[in-house]
């Protein structure tokens, strides 16, 4: 799991994030199948910590998506993320990103692209690149 899992006093965060504690709570497992089918092959996935934890739990454990590339952008800066999406574009990656309003330097992200919002998939928007 990422490094940003740890044991925090009196919580294991690893059970915490990714066993769900409410009976019948399956909101996590309804949101990875619901991406399932709507992200591209080969694309970069790119989110924070909260959003991210179901998705790697899936991939890791379940081997959901494997074709995929998880990236959190949680304590990297605005030159590193507009640094790594671009370079994922300039390889003509498709680029998703898991929020609908990322909180995440949204300036920056702009000047490559336009979120485009995927049919069906209220949060989710593919940083489509601008042309030149």
């Amino acid at each position: 799991l990422p490094s940003i899992v740890r044991d925090a006093p009196f919580r294991n965060e690893a059970t915490y994030y990714l066993q769900p504690w409410k009976f019948g709570e399956n909101s996590a497992r309804q949101y990875v199948e619901s991406l399932g089918d709507k992200i591209g092959s080969g694309a970069l996935v790119v989110g924070d910590f909260t959003i991210l934890m179901p998705l790697h739990y899936a991939q890791k454990v379940e081997a959901w998506r494997p074709d995929i590339t998880l990236w959190s952008v949680d304590h990297r800066s605005a030159d590193e993320i507009v640094a790594h999406l671009q370079s994922a574009l300039q390889c003509h990656r498709r680029l998703y990103l898991l929020d609908d309003e990322p909180g995440y330097h949204v300036r920056a992200l702009r000047q490559l692209g336009h979120l485009q919002p995927v049919a069906n998939m209220p949060s989710l928007r593919e940083l489509v690149p601008s042309e030149k």
